[in-house]
């Protein structure tokens, strides 16, 4: 079976998760990729990450999960708490049988981490080549792709991929996909672990507040702590440090967990960010164009409550290569292939951004349903908890 043409050069706008891992499956095809990346440096946003096992499947043939382990963390367990009352409602096992029923584990990792990682695999791949301080400000998709740069130079590809995260705008446009800011804003922290209670640092949890949720988990491994909290407020970012004295005012959280108490208490700076308000895919050709995918957050934005936009982009990247891998002595054009890797993913993303919505929806109850949730997750927690569809990698290994 033989190679694609070098003729089949792709571009792809975004230097991050998407956009580095699906260019070194496409090395794997002997198709070269060059990478436009806005940013002058490899700094990227965010602290923390969870990669759970399907994210793990995709980045196996990569030859980057040695690296990845030896500096992320096993969580023993994911425990969900109501931020209002003692103790723990229920929990699950994750160090350990995540590997045993899904074929990889769950880890908690730095996002910087990962990235630097792709980052150095592709700088090895005479394949790829990065040009990073390079902003593309418009596309047009006719017989090629004509990308235009910041500087006014009109660069011609076959193919490009649109991997250029929530805010692209070269990707769909659609009005049901990209609705604005949420009600809602999300404050982050890292903390040291060095004198965190064992029940904190050594597992995933969440407590799940009247108007607000509170996730953390172990990053550096073990040595720093991630905090994140998502809180309704529709106000504007503007003063941050008002805002986070007004998002953490103790009475409008009225916290009385213990160990969520003992978290906040000593925490004295916050990174402030709004929360993006998505829509959910309706139709194939919001993925795609003639000559161009979207991938990564820039082809189906997700809420974050379900912990699964990395994973997401990182199945993308793997399932562009399988579909591009099995088509290569079928004749088949690439504009044929992301037609079908659009009418193949369509239905996996409507349902993760339904249910990472609906877990927003559940996790900020109050008054009836806080207390029906409370006793729905104490009675049935890990018949609620456990995700099946989303860890099992039936949807790739069967392509």
């Amino acid at each position: 079976m033989g190679h694609y043409s070098k003729k089949e050069m792709f571009g792809a706008i975004g230097a991050g998760i998407a956009g580095l891992s699906a260019s070194l499956y496409i090395a794997k095809l002997g198709i070269t990729t060059h990478i436009f990346e806005k940013r002058c440096g490899t700094e990227v946003d965010g602290v923390g990450i969870q990669l759970t096992p399907n994210a793990l499947y995709s980045l196996a043939p990569l030859n980057v999960l040695d690296d990845l382990i030896a500096e992320s963390f096993f969580p023993e367990k994911l425990i969900v708490s109501d931020a209002h009352l003692p103790g723990q409602l229920n929990s699950i096992q994750l160090k350990g049988e995540m590997e045993h029923k899904y074929g990889f584990p769950y880890l908690t990792s730095s996002r910087n981490l990962l990235h630097k990682i792709l980052l150095k695999r592709a700088n090895q791949e005479s394949l790829i080549k990065i040009s990073f301080n390079s902003k593309i400000i418009s596309t047009k998709d006719e017989n090629a792709v004509i990308c235009k740069t910041d500087l006014g130079k009109n660069l011609s590809f076959k193919y490009v991929l649109v991997c250029n995260g929530i805010t692209s705008k070269f990707a769909s446009n659609d009005s049901n996909i990209r609705l604005g800011f949420s009600d809602a804003k999300v404050l982050r922290t890292c903390l040291s672990g060095k004198d965190l209670p064992q029940g904190i640092l050594k597992n995933i949890n969440l407590w799940m507040g009247k108007s607000f949720h509170v996730v953390s988990y172990p990053v550096n491994n073990e040595s720093d702590l991630n905090v994140v909290i998502v809180k309704k407020n529709r106000g504007p970012l503007g003063d941050k440090k008002k805002l986070e004295n007004e998002l953490l005012n103790p009475r409008s959280l009225s916290v009385r967990n213990q160990n969520l108490t003992y978290l906040l208490k000593d925490v004295t700076s916050w990174s402030v960010w709004p929360l993006y308000r998505t829509g959910i895919i309706t139709r194939a050709t919001q993925i795609y164009s003639r000559n161009s995918l979207y991938i990564g957050d820039a082809g189906h934005p997700l809420y974050p409550h379900l912990a699964q936009g990395a994973a997401l982009a990182l199945e993308d990247s793997h399932t562009l290569y399988k579909l591009l891998h099995r088509c290569r002595s079928d004749k088949l054009n690439i504009s044929k292939v992301f037609q079908n890797f659009a009418e193949m993913r369509i239905r996996r993303y409507q349902r993760m951004q339904v249910e990472s919505r609906l877990n927003g929806y559940i996790f900020q109850q109050q008054g009836i349903l806080r207390f029906i949730r409370n006793i729905l997750v104490k009675n049935f927690g890990p018949k609620i908890m456990e995700k099946d569809w989303i860890y099992e990698n039936r949807n790739i290994s069967r392509i």
